[in-house]
């Protein structure tokens, strides 16, 4: 587990914990536009982490199948 993966998953439970205190906290049911922006923001940094990571980590793997491949090609010539 990386430390990118445990801040985007801290993001999103943030992001949760928020939404959660603003509908339940007095006034109950009002959510204000600054408490949403801040939801929406925790909610992006987090999604962008994540969608980062593994894009980057499946661009990779794939590469590496391909020099794997290459490789082999080479090997047998």
């Amino acid at each position: 587990m990386t430390s990118k993966t445990i801040y985007s998953g801290f993001a999103l439970a943030s992001a949760v914990v928020i939404a959660m205190c603003g509908v339940f906290i007095a006034p109950m049911g009002i959510v204000d536009t600054s408490l949403l922006y801040v939801i929406a923001q925790l909610l992006i940094y987090s999604a962008s982490l994540l969608g980062i990571s593994s894009a980057v980590s499946h661009i990779s793997k794939h590469l590496q199948s391909i020099n794997k491949e290459n490789g082999k090609d080479n090997k047998t010539n």
